[in-house]
């Protein structure tokens, strides 16, 4: 079974992150994303959090109110091994914290597809949104 464990504390986050650029900049190649300079910022202002997901990747997340938005999340094979666990796993973390919500971002057409076929409804430019 694959969860989203608790997010590392500031300075975890911190300590770890430059590990996970690589990743941050293979996603940025591939989608319009948030730099990770901004992701460090945020991690380091207590505004996103950083979440393993099972042992093979990350979730990086902010908080408003009930809703999870997932601002990165990643795979360190560079491939998945089973996308249905992981966004499983993402909205019972998101419903564990009381969210009644739970969202990203993405300009990848393909994620089109695949956030309708998880329940995700589209709610604005390229942006995904689940009821949970």
């Amino acid at each position: 079974m694959v969860e989203v464990s608790e997010p590392l504390n500031v300075t975890e986050a911190l300590d770890v992150f430059e590990l996970l650029v690589p990743y941050f900049i293979r996603i940025k190649h591939r989608a319009e994303g948030i730099e990770p300079d901004r992701m460090k910022e945020m991690l380091g202002n207590a505004e996103a959090t950083l979440h393993p997901i099972g042992i093979e990747g990350y979730i990086i997340a902010s908080w408003e109110e009930d809703e999870m938005f997932i601002i990165s999340a990643g795979a360190f094979s560079l491939h998945c091994s089973d996308l249905s666990k992981y966004i499983s796993a993402a909205v019972m973390y998101a419903n564990k914290h009381n969210c009644s919500k739970i969202s990203f971002k993405s300009k990848r057409p393909a994620w089109r597809r695949v956030a309708i076929g998880f329940g995700f409804v589209p709610t604005g430019d390229d942006y995904y949104t689940k009821d949970l």
